[in-house]
C-alpha cells in the first residue's frame, strides 16, 4: 500500500498502484455507450488523487461509493495535463485501519 502523499510525490507517472483512502468526492458518469462510470477522490490522510472507474470496474467491483466510504483501489497510474490520476481495476471496501498508508 503506498500514501498518496508518498506517490504524488515520487516523480512515478507509471505502473501499477495499491492506494487506500476516504471517497471525498464521486461524480458519476455516463459513456457515449450509455454505461455508467465514475470519478471518484480518495484522500488517505497524506493526499488526495482522482481515480477512474470504468464501465467494467464500475459493474464488476459495485461497492458502496458514497462521500466518507473507505475504499482500497488497485490500478494503473495515468498521467494528465492535470497530474496524476489511478484507472482502476480493482475496488474494494477498505478493512478497518489499512488507509493510512
Amino acid at each position: 500500500m503506498t500514501p498518496v502523499g508518498v506517490l504524488l510525490g515520487s516523480g512515478r507517472v507509471e505502473g501499477e498502484v495499491l492506494v487506500s483512502g476516504a471517497v471525498t468526492t464521486a461524480v458519476l458518469r455516463t459513456s457515449g455507450a450509455g454505461h455508467d462510470w465514475a470519478v471518484v477522490t480518495l484522500d488517505d490522510g497524506t493526499g488526495v488523487i482522482d481515480v477512474h472507474v470504468f464501465p467494467r470496474v464500475w459493474r464488476d467491483h459495485a461497492c458502496p461509493v458514497r462521500l466518507g466510504a473507505r475504499l482500497t483501489v488497485n490500478g494503473r497510474l495515468d498521467a494528465t495535463p492535470d497530474g496524476l490520476t489511478i484507472l482502476a481495476m480493482n475496488v474494494t471496501p477498505a478493512e478497518e485501519g489499512t488507509d493510512r498508508g
